[in-house]
């Protein structure tokens, strides 16, 4: 039986025309193509505030201390969250499957991004006191990276040169999308895709869209 996925694309990358710009677009033209709905967050083009402050709490609870994460608190369960990120944690709970594209920028995620996850992952809604990974609240649903490198896949083969791959990614991988309750999947990157032939660059395309691929087939098996 044919289960409907609720597929959410979180683009982070201030040029649309780049080449995270056009794996988004594959994603989205494979999900379309099946019959899905995509929600897209693009991040620069809604110019997401990434910075934790006063401003993300309609009524603080201690308007004279920010103790970011006791308001974060607070505010979900009172409902008084800024409405952006009132938003973002409503398209987080309507999907099942979330992917993040990115460029890898000082091996981790672009500040904006790294904002997103900062103000949307609020206490309560993301995780909480025995509500961590098996038992995260955002169990059920699965999260992919895929992004771009400015550098060759050998050079993040040895902890001599750029540093192992997966120790990058295990923060956000592990530290923060696993924690929350999230199935990771294996990621998919797109290695240097502004030094490589255009050829390699539609190569790139082709597999990244057989990964949306079988993925989706993978949905109507289950």
């Amino acid at each position: 039986m044919k289960m409907k996925m609720k597929p959410f694309i979180v683009l982070a990358h201030h040029e649309p025309q780049s080449f995270c710009g056009a794996l988004k677009d594959a994603a989205i033209d494979v999900f379309t193509q099946q019959g899905y709905v995509t929600q897209l967050s693009d991040l620069y083009h809604m110019s997401f505030k990434p910075t934790a402050d006063w401003g993300d709490f309609v009524s603080p609870n201690n308007p004279d201390y920010l103790k970011y994460g006791a308001e974060q608190r607070y505010a979900y369960e009172n409902g008084s969250l800024s409405p952006d990120i009132v938003l973002e944690q409503q398209k987080l709970s309507e999907s099942d499957l979330i992917i993040f594209i990115f460029p890898l920028w000082w091996h981790s995620v672009p500040a904006i991004l790294k904002g997103w996850l900062d103000r949307v992952l609020t206490p309560g809604f993301a995780y909480g006191r025995n509500q961590t990974f098996a038992n995260g609240p955002l169990k059920g649903k699965r999260a992919m990276l895929v992004f771009t490198t400015g550098a060759e896949p050998e050079r993040y083969d040895s902890k001599d040169d750029l540093g192992i791959l997966e120790h990058h990614l295990h923060p956000i991988e592990h530290g923060t999308l696993r924690y929350c309750g999230l199935d990771v999947l294996p990621h998919y990157a797109a290695w240097q895709p502004a030094h490589v032939s255009a050829e390699q660059r539609e190569k790139y395309l082709g597999e990244f869209r057989e990964r949306i691929a079988a993925l989706l087939e993978e949905n109507r098996l289950e």
